[in-house]
């Protein structure tokens, strides 16, 4: 499954003591198969309202700061393309290869991978810049 598709909704998650149905209904559809049957488990956690905002609130700040770029959306795209999150993307009349900046949105990206992505963001602003884009964030706390 590619990550652009949707993954099923989940049946079990990690308790304390081993993996439990998440619904009645899951216990059910579980129960119904043999004794012995094997199944794929694909990790799923969520991301971060408050780092998602902690991202976009640094991007904006940065922007009205440095004036360098016209919006957060205009440096977030910088940002992409600067850190290698990109794709290739062939005209089919030339031939040319172009790159274009990839998705970091909530369902292209694990919470693992924005980690990371946030990480490398706040650093590549603070050598640009010369100073932390996070220490003027007021929602700083909040990662």
């Amino acid at each position: 499954m590619s990550k652009r598709e949707k993954p099923p909704a989940p049946m079990v998650e990690k308790a304390a003591r081993g993996l439990i149905p998440v619904a009645a209904y899951d216990a059910e559809l579980l129960w119904a198969d043999p004794v012995g049957t094997e199944y794929d488990l694909v990790k799923r956690t969520r991301r971060s309202w408050p780092q998602l905002k902690l991202y976009w609130s640094m991007l904006n700040r940065v922007v009205k700061g440095a004036g360098k770029w016209p919006s957060a959306e205009h440096l977030h795209e910088a940002i992409k393309l600067t850190l290698g999150y990109v794709r290739e993307v062939v005209n089919l009349r030339t031939g040319e290869v172009s790159l274009v900046a990839d998705s970091a949105a909530l369902d292209a990206m694990s919470p693992d991978e924005f980690r990371v992505f946030f990480d490398s963001a706040t650093e590549l602003l603070a050598a640009r810049l010369g100073f932390d884009p996070l220490a003027f964030t007021e929602e700083r706390a909040a990662a």
